[in-house]
C-alpha cells in the first residue's frame, strides 16, 4: 500500500511539474475567451433537453431546475446575488425560447438555427481545446480537412451527450440526495450524507466524460487503460476543486465589483480554473503514458516531441526514437506548359540570340579567350612507377600520354 501512494504521489509530482513547463495557466485562459461564445448554444442545448425532460412544468419551474444546473456547476455555493442574476438571465432565455417555440414553423427554424450555431460554435471551442492538449503533449495533429473536420463531429457530439448528461446527473444528483437526506436525518447527519452521495455521483459521472477527450481529442492513440486512470484522477480533482471554487465564490464574491458583468465574469472565471484542472489531468494522463511499458502506436513524426519533453522530467520515452521508413513518393506525372509559359520561353530564347551574337563576335576578335586547363607530361620514370603501382594492386590500366593540371 505504501509503494502505492509513493507511486501516485511521484505521478502528480511529475505531471506538477510538466504542468507548469508548458504554461497550462495560459492555455486555460485561451479556452475561458473562446467558450464565451459557445455559452449560448450550450444553452440552447440545455433548455430543449430541459424541455424534454422537465415536461408538463412551467417556464418557472423550468428556468428554477436550469439555474440549479448552473449553481451546481459552479461549485453549488454561490451568493444570493449571483443567484438572482442566474435565475434572471435564464428567465429571459427561456421566455424568448419559449416564445419561438409558441410556433410550430417558427419552432422547427429556432432548433435548425440552435443545432447550426452550436455546431460551428461548440465545435470551434473544441478545436481550441485539441490544439491546446496537443500542446500540452508536444504532438502534431494530421494535417488535411478530413481531420479537422472529424475533430468537429467527435466535439458536436460530445457536447450533444454532454448537455444530455448533465441534465441527468442533476436530475440524478436530486433523487440521491434526497435518498442519502433521507439516511442521514436517521442518524443525524443528513447534510453531510448529502454533500458525500453529490461528490461520488459527480465522480462517477465525470469520469468517462474526462477518459473520452483524453481519448478522442489529442492526435494520439493512447489506450483506454491509461486514459480510464487519467479520468479518474481529473474527476477527483475536478470535484474537489468544484467545492473550493465554490467557497471562494461564496466568501470572497469576486463579481461583486462587476455590477451588471459579474455573471459573466464568475462564469469566466469557473471555467479558467476548471480548463486548469482539465490540463492537469491531461498532463497526469501523459506521465502515465511515459511509463515503462506502456507502449503507444504512433508515428515518430508525432512522438518525438514527447520524446524530449519526458527527457527533460528524466521520464522513459513511450514513443519510438526512430522514424518508420516509408517508400518515396512518386514525382507527379510531367505536364506540357500551358499557352503562357510556352510564350514566356520563346520570348526569352529570341532574347538571347543577340547575346549569343555579340560574345561569338568578341571571341572572334580575341577579346574574349577561352580558358583552356594547362598540360602536364609525364615522364618516362614517373610512368614505369605509377605502372608498377597499378600492376602490383591488381589494376588493368594505362596512364595517357599527357594529364591535366590539378
Amino acid at each position: 500500500m505504501k509503494g502505492k501512494f509513493k507511486e501516485l504521489f511521484d505521478l502528480l509530482k511529475a505531471a506538477a511539474s510538466a504542468f507548469g513547463q508548458d504554461n497550462a495557466p495560459r492555455l486555460a485562459a485561451a479556452i475561458a475567451y473562446y467558450a464565451i461564445s459557445s455559452i449560448g448554444p450550450i444553452l440552447f442545448l440545455v433548455v430543449t433537453v430541459a424541455g424534454i425532460i422537465f415536461r408538463g412544468q412551467d417556464r418557472q419551474a423550468v428556468t428554477n431546475r436550469l439555474a440549479g444546473i448552473v449553481q451546481n456547476a459552479l461549485g453549488g455555493s454561490t451568493d444570493s446575488e449571483f443567484s438572482s442574476n442566474i435565475n434572471q438571465f435564464l428567465d429571459q432565455f427561456v421566455t424568448s425560447i419559449s416564445n419561438q417555440f409558441s410556433n410550430p414553423g417558427a419552432n422547427t427554424l429556432a432548433i435548425f438555427t440552435g443545432l447550426v450555431t452550436l455546431f460551428l460554435t461548440s465545435t470551434g471551442l473544441f478545436l481550441q481545446l485539441q490544439g491546446a492538449l496537443n500542446a500540452l503533449w508536444d504532438v502534431k495533429p494530421k494535417p488535411g480537412l478530413l481531420e479537422m473536420v472529424r475533430t468537429r463531429v467527435i466535439g458536436f457530439l460530445m457536447v450533444i451527450v454532454f448537455g444530455a448528461l448533465v441534465v441527468g446527473y442533476v436530475a440524478g444528483n436530486a433523487y440521491l440526495s434526497t435518498l442519502t437526506k433521507q439516511i442521514g436525518d436517521t442518524i443525524g447527519q443528513g447534510a453531510n450524507f448529502v454533500r458525500v452521495g453529490s461528490g461520488l455521483l459527480a465522480m462517477l459521472f465525470f469520469t468517462p466524460v474526462f477518459a473520452a477527450t483524453y481519448k478522442w481529442l489529442p492526435a494520439v492513440n493512447l489506450k483506454w487503460r491509461q486514459v480510464w486512470i487519467g479520468g479518474a484522477i481529473t474527476s477527483v480533482l475536478f470535484v474537489l476543486s468544484q467545492a473550493a471554487i465554490g467557497v471562494y465564490f461564496a466568501r470572497a464574491t469576486p463579481g461583486s465589483v462587476y455590477g451588471a458583468a459579474s455573471t459573466l465574469f464568475i462564469v469566466l472565471l469557473w471555467i479558467y480554473f476548471s480548463s486548469m484542472v482539465v490540463f492537469f489531468g491531461a498532463e497526469v494522463t501523459w506521465v502515465y503514458s511515459q511509463r515503462p511499458g506502456e507502449k503507444e502506436e504512433i508515428s515518430a513524426t508525432e512522438g518525438q516531441g514527447s520524446n524530449a519533453k519526458a527527457a527533460k522530467l528524466g521520464l522513459h520515452p513511450a514513443y519510438p526514437t526512430h522514424p518508420p521508413h516509408h517508400p518515396p513518393r512518386p514525382l507527379p506525372p510531367l505536364r506540357p506548359p500551358g499557352l503562357g509559359p510556352a510564350i514566356a520561353q520563346a520570348a526569352l530564347a529570341v532574347l538571347a540570340l543577340p547575346s549569343v551574337a555579340v560574345l561569338g563576335l568578341l571571341r572572334a576578335v580575341g577579346l574574349v579567350r577561352t580558358r583552356r586547363e594547362p598540360v602536364r607530361t609525364l615522364s618516362t620514370r614517373q610512368k614505369a612507377r605509377a605502372q608498377r603501382l597499378w600492376n602490383q594492386r591488381g589494376i588493368q590500366a594505362h596512364l595517357p600520354e599527357e594529364l591535366p593540371e590539378r
